[in-house]
């Protein structure tokens, strides 16, 4: 029995798409697809405008015996050719820097709903800390002792995690992603911590 054929377009497709839903997922990466398309498309255009002054250097070589009339007729198509790629080259890169644009406002965009995302998580798990510390008052000693151990080090982990939020403004974009699974795994882990405790209330 025949396997049938895929088309390569369609493989090539669904790479792109694949491609297209990580970014979705993943601003910084968008971001840096977008800026190696922008530095591709100036690359291609600088490179296109090379060829065509060579290709119209030979022409000038090789015309150099023919009529007034045919030096005007090659001027002009040289001219025309030199604006249209030109022109190809500009679209293709203002299209490229306009796709980094975007990223980079989606980028930012995910950046502050993260930061208030965070802070807000913590000002939650802070108001069911201090609920906890009231209720533990009421705990006999050797149970209280115990919490107050394991308060003393849920307030340390809280207070690095603060410090990693109020210090999200300064990270770069390059490391956003492993900075954001850090601070959101280290909130997990305080919500888990109050969990444990809350049971030995």
């Amino acid at each position: 029995m025949k396997t049938p054929n895929v088309p390569t377009n369609l493989s090539a497709t669904f790479l792109v798409l694949a491609g297209l839903a990580a970014c979705e997922k993943n601003p910084n990466a968008e971001l840096t697809s977008s800026q190696a398309e922008l530095t591709s498309e100036q690359r291609k255009a600088q490179q296109d405008e090379a060829e065509l002054r060579q290709k119209q250097a030979n022409e000038r070589v090789e015309s150099q015996n023919a009529s007034r009339d045919d030096h005007a007729e090659l001027r002009r198509k040289q001219e025309s050719d030199r604006a249209e790629t030109t022109a190809e080259g500009q679209l293709a890169t203002s299209e490229a820097q306009r796709d980094v644009t975007h990223a980079r406002e989606k980028m930012a965009q995910d950046r502050r709903d993260f930061e208030t995302k965070s802070s807000e998580r913590l000002v939650k798990i802070d108001a069911k800390a201090k609920e906890m510390k009231t209720k533990s008052a009421k705990l006999a000693a050797n149970k209280k002792q115990q919490f107050n151990t394991n308060y003393a080090r849920y307030m340390n982990d809280r207070d690095t995690v603060s410090a990693k939020i109020n210090g999200l403004h300064m990270v770069t974009d390059d490391t956003w992603q492993n900075t954001k699974r850090d601070v959101e795994g280290k909130l997990d882990a305080l919500e888990n911590d109050l969990d444990k405790m809350d049971k030995g209330l």
